[in-house]
């Protein structure tokens, strides 16, 4: 395990070390670390269709498109290709407002439905349906690979479009506000904790068993086809041991091991908690065969 002294959780000096699991079953003192510090190259262009704009417009759409968008690729004679954000004016006037502010910054020609934006852009729809439909969604890798900056700015809009903020007090104080982000797709569930991780802060990771259920609108009822995960962003970034639940299981079985090309460290999750965590490390050591004649001196 990946393991903090206590005094290097105090005084926030990130003084790791590698100790064996067993080692800490009865010890109370110090913290495994769930956090990060992400540091990576800016890119300055991103693109949408044939459109070449600056990387954070680029994160801001991809982010509603994400989160409130879909695409329509059409047959020879069916009609036109489209990209379809949906937003409600009356419901939420300000997310509205900047999804059109930001198409208008963009350059893209739109036209409005009901509660809808709708951009006729033959290039942009085909570049958008390599992220899927709903259920396969996931993050571009130019976004997971941005600077924290950006990658805050993609959080943020996703966060308006599929997301809460929940505000909890203490003794009448109140905490910061714990922002979670939905999603039907496992990907972007992954990739969202991903992001998460790479802006300082920590996710949690629960999955809502709502398939099959009844689903009521104003329009009138559905039946839900997928789960829904729940993301939430933790400002907590250690454990402390003194807090961890510890005991010994007896185990009879194959185990199996990821190893890594370098330092071994695995950023894993179990039950939804995630955590830094050594693990074991192959070595093969080579052994001579005794030639036949020698002589064994016994």
């Amino acid at each position: 395990m990946i393991y903090i002294t206590n005094y290097g959780y105090l005084h926030h000096k990130k003084r790791f070390r590698f100790v064996k699991a067993k080692s800490l079953l009865n010890k109370k003192m110090g913290a495994f670390y769930r956090g990060s510090e992400w540091q990576i190259q800016k890119k300055d262009i991103g693109c949408l269709g044939d459109k070449k704009v600056p990387i954070e417009l680029y994160a801001e759409f991809m982010a509603w498109y994400l989160s409130e968008g879909s695409y329509s690729l059409r047959e020879k004679g069916e009609g036109r290709d489209a990209v379809f954000i949906y937003q409600s004016e009356k419901k939420n006037f300000d997310n509205y407002e900047a999804i059109e502010h930001l198409l208008i910054k963009i350059g893209f020609k739109y036209y409005k439905g009901d509660d809808t934006f709708i951009i006729r852009n033959k290039s942009l729809a085909k570049q958008l349906s390599v992220y899927g439909k709903s259920d396969k969604k996931y993050v571009p890798v130019d976004i997971k690979n941005s600077p924290k900056e950006i990658i805050a700015i993609f959080l943020e809009i996703y966060n308006r479009g599929d997301g809460s903020n929940e505000k909890s007090f203490i003794n009448g104080w109140e905490r910061k506000s714990r922002k979670r982000y939905y999603t039907v797709s496992k990907r972007m569930a992954d990739d969202l904790g991903e992001l998460i991780l790479k802006i300082g802060r920590r996710p949690f990771f629960y999955l809502r068993k709502r398939k099959g259920t009844i689903a009521k609108f104003p329009n009138g009822c559905c039946t839900r086809n997928h789960n829904l995960w729940q993301i939430n962003e933790c400002y907590a970034c250690h454990s402390r041991l003194a807090r961890i639940k510890k005991k010994e299981i007896p185990y009879n079985d194959f185990s199996y091991c990821v190893e890594l090309e370098k330092n071994n460290t695995l950023w894993i999750r179990r039950n939804g908690k995630v955590v830094w965590c050594g693990n074991c490390r192959c070595a093969v050591s080579e052994i001579m065969a005794m030639p036949e004649y020698a002589e064994v001196v016994t």
